[in-house]
């Protein structure tokens, strides 16, 4: 039992450091992603560069049907911005 506690507490560990940005990171402009309480939150266009959804409810999912794991179509507005 001991170690499969200590197997979760160092899963949950590395979990929180991941979304730990360093302090150069968070300075960091980046068009794929930006820092925002300690989350990292992909951009339109970084989501649109992998060419389809994900099905993981992204704040700025651009495919239609929004949030629809294998959709390959891009909402009108993000294609028109360009």
């Amino acid at each position: 039992m001991m170690r499969v506690l200590a197997a979760a507490e160092r899963s949950l560990n590395s979990v929180t450091v991941v979304h730990k940005p360093s302090k150069r990171e968070a300075l960091q402009n980046t068009t794929d992603y930006y820092w925002e309480d300690g989350f990292c939150v992909f951009t339109e266009l970084y989501l649109a560069k992998k060419g389809e959804c994900c099905g993981s409810g992204c704040r700025h999912c651009p495919y239609i049907p929004k949030h629809v794991n294998g959709s390959v179509k891009l909402k009108k507005e993000f294609l028109k911005n360009l």
